[in-house]
């Protein structure tokens, strides 16, 4: 009798070990299905969120894409500049372009810490392309390339304006409307200079409007349609850059410049390139 009960109580035990056994391969299987299936979710399309003035293709499924500005792209001298940032879990073997003329830089991400190199970029559709492997950042300089030199700036300052005793400090719109002739005004001398001038590159032309000029403005915001130069003065030394897409209260405005609030410090963002919303004079 008393070996039955033992043998019984045997059964049971290896009966139960079993079925425990049979339970946690189950739960392993369903764990193995779910990962497969978080395995194959497919990421959010980044890239496709970017702002209108940025553009990056790939053919890799995966690549990821973010935008940085300041501190965020790592190296001090380019912190004034606009970048994007591009990773995947492979080689990214990504297009990235920037709207505008200027000379691109990479920061390598495959190297700790990350290496700065120059990358071939070329002009395609009115932007700045250049093609990388590795996941990294790319950042725009606009104010590298835009012009050829110095010298050339001061050309293109010479063919936007005789000089401010001629722009007689635009008194009314007149004025205005002989500003929008340029031939009237011999602000250009030959249409072989106008040819070498793109739309784009016209988005760097210094207008340098006098602060006699200036008008207050209340309740005034602009959005920037593309990373637009903050000057410290209408036409003034560069200082910073405003990404695109950004949103800036303007409390003043000359003909040609918004007066807006930037990292704390004031500055001057070209009305051209600025869609405005309220009373912006």
């Amino acid at each position: 009798m008393f070996s039955r009960t033992r043998l019984a109580a045997s059964v049971a035990c290896c009966l139960a070990v079993v079925a425990l056994l049979l339970l946690s391969l189950g739960m392993a299987s369903a764990q193995e299905m779910m990962m497969d299936k978080m395995e194959y979710m497919p990421p959010d399309d980044t890239c496709n969120e970017l702002p209108m003035d940025v553009m990056v293709s790939s053919d890799v499924e995966g690549v990821q894409c973010q935008i940085v500005t300041g501190q965020n792209i790592g190296i001090k001298a380019l912190e004034m500049y606009t970048g994007v940032d591009v990773w995947g879990v492979e080689m990214v073997n990504a297009e990235v372009c920037f709207a505008g003329s200027g000379s691109l830089t990479f920061l390598d991400a495959t190297y700790i810490p990350r290496k700065q190199m120059d990358v071939d970029y070329m002009m395609k559709d009115g932007m700045t392309c250049a093609n990388i492997m590795h996941r990294g950042t790319v950042v725009l300089m606009p104010d590298m390339m835009a012009m050829d030199d110095m010298d050339s700036m001061d050309k293109m300052d010479d063919m936007m304006m005789d000089d401010m005793d001629s722009m007689g400090k635009m008194d009314d719109m007149d004025s205005m409307g002989k500003m929008d002739d340029m031939d009237s005004m011999g602000m250009m001398d030959d249409m072989d200079s106008m040819d070498k001038m793109d739309d784009m590159s016209m988005k760097y032309a210094m207008m340098k409007d006098s602060m006699d000029d200036m008008v207050m403005l209340m309740g005034c915001e602009i959005t920037a349609e593309y990373s637009l130069n903050v000057r410290d003065a209408p036409g003034g030394k560069l200082i910073d850059v405003l990404p695109g897409a950004a949103m800036k209260a303007a409390s003043a405005r000359t003909m040609n410049w918004f007066k807006i609030e930037h990292k704390d410090a004031e500055g001057w963002v070209t009305s051209h390139y600025a869609l405005t919303e309220g009373d912006c004079g």
